[in-house]
């Protein structure tokens, strides 16, 4: 006779798979991120200040203006005339604003001012402030007696390289984009937590609420159904994630083999972060770790509530370490060692998605990642055998919303 955990894994697994959900989410999601990526940057170029600005200067200071550099279509024009023409003609729309620079600015005694209408937007109020405050830097630079060469070399720009040494050489520090893809698989592996966990709940509640759960534990232990139901989820979430790599990866061989003659024709040829492989294995095992984990707590939820309405109470413990993971991961990116980031890594309820971005954005020991899984590991293992003695007791338990204490009761019953 087939194991009965099998049994239901693979019904989980096959009736998934086959489902309509599975194939619009496996072609939309990789849509939806396009967009989420692209959509930004678009709006951007398309929301690029082309605004074309009549803009009037009075000189009170004799500054030397010609590092007054601003993007887009601007008309700067020294006049000589009093601030309270000037107004009038910001009034009626002559122009959209005007710069004083009084005597008394390079001193310091007394501000510069731009005067306009308002609603001119951030972009352009920060590059004037900014043209400004190097024009008068340079203007008291010149009154303490620096010459035109120290000038020069004040406003030179210093070349920086990073370069990360390695057994095999030195190579490029690649810490920026090291941080983005450890950022971008920290969010993959929360909203695929959080999907198929829900996922699990919510076959759960199903069942219970047709009933047809009274009927499955007559023949399959409460605990081989409630993980053959967490394995076959977790199957389907993999499966997906490896389409999504499968097809990642075609996608890239085809536009760098196909962008013209003196593009690369190799991915070993783009200037991309050494990665290795093994990182990629240890971020699988963390997903899976976490997924499992987190998919046994959504399946006890489901097995004590009978509505998905009901399990909202329940959520907040579960989800709060979630949401603490992210919360806490720019502190990661930032301070990868330091005691916060080490001790917060091998949290089980948080390392799925710190440990990964310690581990792509800071060298670590050799054993801190197998470390990490192993806690992670034998704490699913303890968690669902605590889930699965309250799981046996929830899903034959109707008409009473149960507490948190009556779930502390049900996990000290043998």
């Amino acid at each position: 006779m087939k194991n009965k955990t099998l049994i239901v894994f693979s019904r989980e697994y096959m009736q998934r798979l086959k489902s309509k959900s599975f194939i619009l989410s496996t072609i939309l999601a990789p849509v939806a991120l396009f967009a989420a990526i692209f959509i930004p940057i678009a709006t951007t170029v398309l929301l690029d200040d082309d605004t074309r600005r009549v803009m009037y200067i009075i000189n009170d200071a004799d500054l030397d203006l010609a590092h007054l550099n601003l993007s887009g279509d601007v008309d700067a024009t020294v006049v000589d005339l009093v601030e309270d023409s000037l107004r009038i003609l910001v009034l009626d729309e002559s122009i959209d604003g005007y710069l004083l620079l009084p005597a008394g600015v390079t001193a310091g005694t007394e501000p510069a001012r731009y005067v306009s209408r308002g609603g001119g937007g951030l972009q352009f109020r920060f590059e004037l402030e900014h043209s400004v405050e190097k024009i008068v830097r340079e203007a008291r630079l010149i009154e303490a007696g620096v010459d035109n060469t120290t000038l020069g070399i004040l406003d030179s720009e210093v070349q920086f390289e990073g370069i990360r040494l390695t057994e095999e050489g030195e190579g490029a520090d690649s810490t920026e984009l090291l941080s983005v893809i450890g950022y971008v698989m920290a969010m993959i592996i929360y909203i695929c937590v959080f999907l198929y966990g829900s996922m699990v709940m919510r076959s759960v509640i199903e069942e219970k609420t047709s009933r047809i759960i009274e009927i499955v534990v007559s023949s399959v232990r409460p605990f081989q159904l409630m993980l053959g139901k967490v394995l076959g989820v977790g199957a389907v979430g993999l499966t997906q994630i490896l389409i999504w790599s499968a097809g990642l990866f075609v996608l890239v061989s085809v536009v760098t083999t196909s962008t013209g003659a003196h593009a690369p024709t190799d991915l070993s040829e783009l200037d991309l972060p050494d990665v290795p492989f093994s990182f990629f294995v240890y971020f699988v095992l963390f997903f899976l770790g976490g997924y499992l984990l987190y998919a046994s707590l959504f399946a006890t939820i489901g097995s004590v509530v009978e509505q998905e309405s009901d399990a909202q109470q329940f959520m907040l413990p579960i989800a709060l370490p979630i949401v603490m993971s992210l919360l806490l991961l720019g502190g990661i990116i930032k301070s990868p060692n330091s005691t916060l980031s080490i001790v917060a890594s091998y949290i089980p309820l948080f390392s799925p998605i710190l440990m990964p971005v310690r581990g792509i954005v800071a060298p670590l020991a050799f054993w801190e990642m197998p470390l990490a899984l192993v806690i992670l590991f034998a704490t699913f293992g303890a968690t669902i055998w605590v889930c699965a003695r309250i799981y046996r007791i929830g899903i034959l338990m109707y008409g009473k919303r149960p507490g948190f204490s009556d779930i502390i009761r049900w996990a000290r019953m043998a």
